[in-house]
């Protein structure tokens, strides 16, 4: 799926620390909502915007 794809790579550049503040934006605007504001990743959960 390729929502599960980009899920994966923007999960992968918020670890890094690249996204961090682009996925407070998207979060801001409500842009990540449908899958609640939480990026899955290898089978944990990527908290970036405490």
């Amino acid at each position: 799926e390729i929502r599960g794809y980009i899920m994966e790579i923007l999960g992968w550049l918020t670890d890094e620390g690249y996204l961090k503040d682009l996925v407070k934006v998207m979060v801001g605007r409500g842009n990540l909502e449908p899958i609640g504001g939480e990026l899955y990743r290898s089978g944990r959960v990527v908290e970036p915007f405490k």
